[in-house]
């Protein structure tokens, strides 16, 4: 049973550590993606680049979301070649946390 307490409670830690692992990630994109958007103002279609920049964070946010998730409803898309980048990399990123949840949990059972 003590046993049973334990892993429990080390997968709720693992759980823990891996949503705010992904947060920062999300978080550090949709950053990214507003830096990018301000240098190149055309960088994204589905951007309105004449809201206030609150509102731009988080329509960016949103599409880190749907990119991390893999989802990719494509109302928001890169346009220019380092935006496509940055979007290419967070696939990858994402891609790695994935497969490294899904390794750890299957390596414990």
């Amino acid at each position: 049973m003590d046993t049973l307490i334990e892993n429990d409670h080390s997968f709720n830690h693992m759980l823990l550590i891996l949503g705010a692992i992904i947060t920062i990630i999300v978080i550090s994109f949709a950053i990214d993606y507003l830096c990018i958007s301000e240098i190149y103002p055309a960088a994204f279609s589905g951007i309105q680049y004449d809201q206030p920049m609150v509102f731009r964070f988080a329509n960016l946010l949103y599409f880190s979301i749907v990119t991390f998730t893999t989802v990719g409803y494509g109302d928001i898309t890169p346009v220019i070649p380092v935006a496509k980048l940055i979007t290419v990399l967070e696939m990858v990123t994402a891609f790695v946390v994935i497969v490294f949840i899904i390794s750890k949990y299957f390596k414990n059972n």
